[in-house]
Formats: structure tokens, sequence, C-alpha cells
């Protein structure tokens, strides 16, 4: 992965945990904003401007449209074909094609390698992003009931609201 990636990450799971205002050592339930429509990594923004839009959800590379097994195929028919009728299989051509054949299944190790990391990345986003709803929702709940005894403490000591 890229430092641009890497960074972009990283900005993005911060500013998560940053403006979700879990980290103020007061709770002031007032400023939590329900939706999140002041987002500026939000995924509706455009997927030219955020590395976990709708680009990766699909290979676009040639490895995921079958280009592989072709390349495969054709190193074998190469390979093959190398032997008209002598003794078997020449050895520069088989090793130019077990060569080529470790660089497609290293190419492929990297490729899945690169989905798996933005695919991991881009579920610690939405994750970090569902614990702060739920703190927020868990620190609403608890205002509420602290309030509601508070009332009920003062109802019972004669006072009217």
């Amino acid at each position: 992965m890229s430092r641009n990636e890497n960074s972009r990450f990283l900005e993005r799971f911060r500013y998560v945990i940053v403006a979700s205002q879990l980290l103020n050592e007061h709770v002031n339930v007032s400023h939590y904003d329900r939706k999140s429509d002041s987002d500026p990594f939000s995924l509706d923004e455009g997927a030219s401007t955020d590395i976990f839009g709708p680009q990766y959800s699909k290979s676009r590379y040639w490895a995921g449209s079958g280009g592989c097994v072709l390349v495969v195929s054709l190193l074998l028919a190469w390979v093959l074909r190398g032997g008209n009728g002598r003794s078997g299989i020449s050895k520069g051509r088989s090793i130019a094609a077990l060569l080529l054949s470790m660089m497609v299944a290293i190419f492929l190790f990297a490729h899945a390698r690169r989905r798996w990391l933005r695919s991991l990345r881009a579920k610690a986003i939405e994750f970090a992003a569902l614990f702060v709803e739920n703190s927020q929702a868990f620190d609403v709940l608890a205002s509420n009931a602290v309030t509601l005894i508070q009332e009920v403490e003062l109802v019972s000591r004669g006072y009217r609201l």
C-alpha cells in the first residue's frame, strides 16, 4: 500500500474518532449529530477522492477478468509446442515458463493482498463509525436516564416541574 493510501486511512480513522466527541471529558449530548452530513470523507462524495469508494468494489485489473488464465494457458501451449517431435521439452523453455508462472503467481498474490488490505481498512472505518454511533446512543440514553432520575427525585421531595 502506498503512503498516500496509508495517510488517507489514518486521517479518516482519526476523524471518525475525534469528530465523535467521545474523547471529551464531559458529555454534552446536544452536540451529537444524528446525521453525519458534516462528514468530509463520506462515500457519497465521489469515487475519485475516496480510496474506499466504489472503484474498489469490483476488480478493474485484468487479473480478475480471466487474463491470468489466458496468460498461463498461452505459456503452457508455448512450452509444449517447443518439443517439435524431439525428445521432450527444451530446458530453456521450461525454465522461462517456470519463471513467468512464478511472476504471475507473485502478481496475483500482491493483487489479492492489496484488495484484502483495502477491504480490511474499509471495514475498520465502518466498525469505528458504528462503535461511535452506538456509544453516542448509549450516552444519550444514559443522559436521559439521569434526567429522569433527577426529575423523580425532585417530585418525591415535593417540588413541581
